[in-house]
This record gives C-alpha cells, sequence and structure tokens, in this order.
C-alpha cells in the first residue's frame, strides 16, 4: 500500500528529475482515509511543441507576438510547402 506523502513525493521527484521539467507544484492534497486520497500536481515544461510522429521539440517561439507572429507565418509555410499537392 502507498500512503499520499510516499507517493506524492515519489511524483514530484519523477518530475523534478525530468530533463525538460522546470518546475513541480503541488496544487492540491486531500486524504480520505490511509488508503484513499488525491493530490494534483502541476508540472511546467518550456516552450516546446510536438511533431507529428509525438516528438518533443523545443520551440522558436520568444513570448514577443510581433516576433512570434513571424516565426509561425514562416512555419505555416514551410509546412504547406512540404506537403504534397492534391
Amino acid at each position: 500500500m502507498t500512503s499520499l506523502p510516499s507517493l506524492l513525493g515519489a511524483m514530484t521527484v519523477i518530475l523534478q528529475t525530468h530533463s525538460l521539467c522546470k518546475r513541480v507544484t503541488n496544487v492540491e492534497t486531500k486524504e480520505f482515509s490511509a488508503d484513499q486520497f488525491l493530490f494534483k500536481i502541476r508540472s511546467t515544461y518550456p516552450h516546446h511543441h510536438h511533431d507529428e510522429h509525438g516528438k518533443v521539440h523545443p520551440s522558436l517561439l520568444v513570448g514577443d507576438p510581433v516576433s512570434d507572429v513571424q516565426t509561425v507565418l514562416r512555419t505555416i509555410s514551410e509546412f504547406i510547402s512540404s506537403r504534397p499537392r492534391l
């Protein structure tokens, strides 16, 4: 049997040691009994995106909408150009 503190600690360590994870925050814990509980953890990752194969790639976005819109438009254009025409 796993207790709330041990499971919460284990999950937090797993997330904190992941190479992409920046921060882990315990959002909520509630213990109903020794073997019934819930917890919510929020982890933050740097800007990234998932390609069509599910691989994670760092984002080229910098957080400045004026700059980022040019990056987004260029990426969309490259994507459309690479697709076979129907």
